[in-house]
């Protein structure tokens, strides 16, 4: 429903209510000056909700296209080079770059959706016992870098908080998939904390590395390239 449509249906039922008490020319003048009020106050709201691809806005339409681009590339990143665990059925993969964008450049939910359900979907093609862990491992890996880059979004450099989130998010998907193939894959602990170490580790290590490295670029070029307008003053972001 466009902008006018959203005017009119309020100004229509505004004028059936005041016609026996008001002439029309009257009329007329109040309606008009409503229509013109409610204009004025969502452009308003317009200009200020667009400013900037913030994460706590999802119902957009670049958010919504970003979403899918990015958990199509997760899936595509992760089953591109897969070296296989000799001793469970996971497998290397370069996936945790993507998760970990996404997150950078979505905020928490959509680090989630395109993290988690980017690389369910690969494991899916790949190894589908792994999906359900998957899912939630990753999904988290990237809500928590979200979380955390949110704080600096108007910033074009890494700040601290960047750090502090793919440091998390990598602890949080390695504690994952540890407890996921103990308590429902049932592989012995030794045979989890080998692909751990050997595996999950190099895999957020590189993530990190890659995020950290490109992902201010990325987030500081969509938003200048989707936004225009000052990015507000009054969100709390850590200073240099």
């Amino acid at each position: 429903m466009g902008k006018w449509e959203y005017i009119q249906l309020p100004t229509i039922s505004i004028m059936f209510l005041m016609l026996k008490h008001f002439s029309y020319d009257r009329l007329k003048v109040i309606c008009n000056h409503l229509a013109l009020k409610i204009a004025d106050i969502m452009s308003v709201k317009e200009e200020s909700t667009v400013e900037y691809f913030r994460p706590e806005h999802p119902n957009t339409t670049v958010y919504i296209s970003l979403i899918a681009i990015l958990t199509a590339l997760t899936t595509v990143s992760t089953i591109v080079l897969i070296v296989p665990f000799p001793t469970t059925a996971g497998y290397f993969n370069l996936g945790d770059v993507l998760v970990m964008i996404s997150g950078f450049i979505l905020g928490p939910l959509g680090g989630f959706i395109a993290g988690g359900g980017g690389s369910a979907i690969a494991d899916l093609i790949v190894a589908p016992q792994y999906a359900p862990i998957t899912l939630v491992a990753k999904g988290l890996e990237g809500m928590v870098v979200g979380l955390f880059s949110a704080k600096t979004f108007k910033e074009n450099r890494i700040r601290i908080w960047d750090v502090i989130g793919v440091i998390l998010a990598s602890c949080v998907m390695m504690l994952g998939y540890l407890l996921g193939e103990m308590f429902i894959l049932e592989y012995s602990f030794g045979a989890a904390l080998a692909e751990l170490v050997t595996v999950n580790s190099i895999q957020v290590i590189v993530g990190s590395l890659v995020t950290l490295s490109i992902g201010p670029m990325i987030r500081s070029y969509l938003r200048d390239l989707t936004y225009k307008g000052e990015i507000p003053q009054e969100v709390d972001t850590l200073e240099s």
